[in-house]
């Protein structure tokens, strides 16, 4: 009988970027199934921009090619990795473990605002930039869960020498 390998896990990058108010850019997806089996009843939810590095792309220009495809920003400078997740989604309907390393990075006053998506086959529906005190008083979901304490420090400047882990 032929023995399945376990896939190995998919590359996913993600970045935060603040902008010269302190806002982060966040984008709305709507899914027809859940991504991620563990939370089935949520088809909506914000994120940061983001998603599956390519083969032979560097997470850095993996990143900013997810930037400018999901909301039409470039940016050219990607600072450090603040923090890496690892877990389990429904890719393309299978379930598939994924490593994910976020990325901070800074928007300068000429940033141009996001636009409107255009069809990525993402299923993303809004793209936008959140306070963090809107997120705090919002009725939205937000991943990962709990990303306002994530990104808090972020915000006041204190950047992480190494990545941590999140769950």
């Amino acid at each position: 009988m032929a023995q399945t390998l376990p896939r190995s896990p998919r590359q996913v990058v993600r970045l935060v970027l603040f902008d010269p108010r302190g806002r982060t850019l966040l984008v709305k997806h709507e899914d027809a199934a859940p991504a991620d089996p563990s939370e089935p009843g949520t088809l909506r939810y914000w994120v940061l921009p983001g998603g599956g590095q390519e083969r032979n792309e560097t997470p850095e220009d993996a990143v900013k090619r997810e930037l400018f495809e999901e909301s039409g920003i470039r940016t050219t400078t990607i600072g450090p990795c603040v923090w890496v997740r690892r877990g389990r989604l429904l890719h393309h309907g299978e379930p598939q473990p994924y490593i994910e390393h976020a990325f901070l990075a800074f928007a300068g006053a000429d940033t141009p605002p996001p636009h409107s998506p255009s069809p990525t086959g993402e299923n993303i529906v809004d793209v936008r930039w959140w306070s963090l005190q809107a997120m705090a008083d919002s009725h939205e979901t937000f991943f990962p869960r709990g990303l306002v304490d994530l990104l808090t420090p972020l915000a006041d400047g204190d950047i992480p020498e190494e990545p941590f882990a999140i769950s």
